[in-house]
């Protein structure tokens, strides 16, 4: 009978054999288990010590690194100093290729071996941390080549390298930029890598009025250069006012200078700090791309310091260097003037949804404002208050972009918000009744988070 089923009794007996053999398979799969675990740890093992002694490698490296950087912070030769007419004598530049302009903070990643120089060279000296940022066109590249429109220069020696291009008429060579920002460092966080992350502030324009050198990284003195209208307070007429001699003009300069200087620890909190671990072993990944912007991309003013208790106060300059150089002699025209007429300082561009009238009556005037604080509140991501914006004005034919209007229509249209905008009635012509009713919404209870709607 087994033979009459050859193919079941093979099967059979298959299926026996494969039994016979599931303990040692099953014993296979355990000393596999057990080899990867042991690899794993091998491995994990192998990690921990790498790691140790990178961390004691970098232990060795900070050291000789506060031994180096202190005793260069002693060369008094290379220290940065101000003068009372606004010319920073030995400011180091950071030349990169973007721009950055006053009013604005910024989170820096310093990965550069010679920015990485120095920045811990300004580190290790004392507060408060300026450097220079000044554009350049492919950025650190650009340096490594022998390239003489790369070179830095004062704003006398790019007028005659451009006036040199222009007789060839090699319209190629843009030249080098000789107006930057100064730059101060309020936080920083040295990362486990050897990179540096900064947190700077961007206060004031500059113009390069010499060249100190170029390696290990750039030096020059230059010339903070305040906005026109600060320098020429009772004078809003620019061409006219740049055309005033540098002997005049020379003490106008100073003057907003320190008026610049007085209000910084106002319109610059310098307590903020960045939203990063402070530990030794800190890596890419503590930093947080969201939590950044918390501090960007505007400076935020002080919370703690009031601008009233800042009018008396007394500006100190750095009395320990000689200033007796000038940007130009006093018998001609204004440095202003110059940068302007050689094309090397421009007038603002125009913001591109604000009319560029001389001339504006009190409702354009008004409106423009309103473009402009609402394009500021774009780039804060700021909250609008409700008092704020129940002044807006009605029927008006607003940019595209602008949302205040949609936004104060939301909360007019939301029942429970309590907002309402204030009447066409007041703003066209102040009645006692439609005063009354300013009076009523300013006492009212508006203080609702309206910004979450922006």
């Amino acid at each position: 009978k087994r033979n009459d089923f050859p193919l079941l009794e093979a099967r059979s007996a298959g299926n026996n054999r494969d039994d016979e053999n599931d303990d040692d398979d099953f014993l296979g799969d355990e000393n596999d288990i057990e080899k990867a675990t042991r690899k794993m740890e091998e491995a994990k093992f192998k990690q921990e010590m790498k790691d140790e002694a990178f961390k004691r490698k970098m232990e060795i490296v900070r050291s000789l690194q506060k031994s180096f950087y202190s005793s260069a912070s002693d060369n008094d030769d290379m220290l940065t100093t101000i003068s009372e007419s606004g010319i920073i004598h030995n400011l180091p530049l950071w030349r990169v290729s973007w721009t950055e302009l006053p009013g604005r903070s910024n989170v820096l990643i310093v990965h550069e071996t010679l920015y990485t120089n120095m920045f811990e060279t300004i580190l290790n000296r004392d507060e408060p941390y300026y450097f220079g940022h000044l554009f350049l066109e492919g950025g650190s590249k650009s340096l490594k080549e022998s390239n003489e429109k790369y070179k830095l220069k004062s704003w006398q020696q790019e007028k005659e390298f451009m006036t040199k291009s222009m007789e060839k008429n090699d319209s190629s060579e843009t030249g080098s930029a000789v107006i930057g920002s100064l730059l101060r460092i309020v936080d920083y966080r040295r990362m486990s890598d050897g990179n540096l992350l900064l947190l700077v502030q961007a206060l004031d324009r500059f113009v390069v009025t010499k060249a100190i050198r170029e390696v290990p990284y750039a030096l020059a003195d230059v010339q903070l250069l305040p906005d026109t209208e600060e320098i020429y307070q009772d004078c809003l007429e620019t061409d006219s006012a740049a055309k005033e001699m540098e002997e005049e003009v020379s003490s106008l300069r100073s003057n907003a200078i320190t008026e610049s200087f007085r209000y910084q620890d106002y319109e610059y909190d310098e307590t903020i700090k960045l939203p990063v671990p402070d530990r030794e072993d800190l890596s890419k990944s503590d930093v947080v791309g969201s939590n950044l912007l918390k501090v960007l991309p505007l400076a935020p003013y002080s919370k703690t310091v009031n601008p009233v208790d800042l009018e008396d106060t007394k500006v100190t300059y750095d009395s320990s260097s000689d200033f007796s150089d000038t940007i130009t002699t006093k018998e001609e025209t204004s440095l202003e003037y110059k940068l302007a007429d050689y094309g090397i300082l421009h007038k603002p561009t125009p913001h591109p949804e604000i009319d560029n009238h001389s001339k504006f009556s009190s409702d354009e005037l008004e409106e423009q404002l309103w473009i402009c604080i609402d394009d500021y509140l774009r780039i804060t991501r700021k909250s609008v208050q409700a008092e704020l914006l129940s002044l807006l004005p009605h029927h008006k034919k607003w940019p595209s972009k602008f949302l205040l209007e949609s936004t104060a229509a939301f909360l007019e249209e939301s029942s429970g918000t309590g907002f309402r905008r204030i009447s066409e009635d007041y703003l066209n012509s102040p009645t006692y009744s439609t005063i009354v009713e300013r009076f009523e919404m300013a006492n009212s209870d508006l203080s609702g988070e309206f910004g979450k709607f922006m």
